[in-house]
């Protein structure tokens, strides 16, 4: 694909592949680079990596979570999962069908339709989302609350849904392989 005087973004823009990706495609001449990455001062400090590569072309930088409503997204994880209205949101544009209001609230979506990219580049590191998800800490919890019940105890509907278990058998729905090892067998 020609790049020349073309706008692309990049996805992981701060990151050591994202920048390499981004060093390529600034040799290619395009008009305009858009780095975007989950924290604000490492993208800024990308941005500043790049300068001297970047010839005629401007960069620019967005910051702030890709897979949440945009509303949502420079918040943080943290934030984002204590608010319950947050969480709300949250769920919603996950879990609902993909509408026009959704997208709307999207903001990678957002992003696409400020910048109308040529070229879209996505180097996020999938290792990295998954860590930022803490889907192994989230497992220990639920195992641990596996633990805790007695057996002969029933599990109770709103134990259910505080808890990331399921059924009788006690699988756990956030158990991903790359936690290490198989997923653990219940007593």
């Amino acid at each position: 694909m020609e790049l020349r005087d073309r706008t692309v973004m990049i996805l992981g823009g701060s990151g050591l592949v994202g920048q390499a990706v981004a060093r390529r495609v600034l040799a290619a001449s395009p008009r305009r680079v858009v780095l975007v990455a989950l924290f604000e001062e490492e993208v800024q400090a990308a941005a500043a990596s790049l300068e001297p590569h970047r010839g005629r072309a401007a960069i620019a930088v967005e910051w702030g979570d890709v897979f949440l409503p945009a509303a949502l997204a420079k918040l943080g994880r943290g934030t984002v999962i204590a608010s319950a209205e947050h969480r709300a949101v949250l769920l919603h544009d996950l879990l609902s069908e993909l509408t026009e209001d959704t997208l709307g609230r999207s903001f990678l979506a957002q992003l696409l339709m400020k910048y109308r990219p040529d070229a879209v580049v996505d180097s996020i590191n999938t290792a990295t989302a998954f860590a930022y998800q803490d889907v192994c800490k989230r497992h220990a919890s639920c195992s641990s609350r596996r633990r805790r019940r007695r057996p002969t105890e029933p599990r109770s509907s709103s134990s259910r849904s505080r808890s990331n278990c399921r059924g009788s058998s006690g699988t756990c729905r956030s158990w991903p392989r790359a936690c290490g090892g198989p997923r653990p067998r219940s007593t």
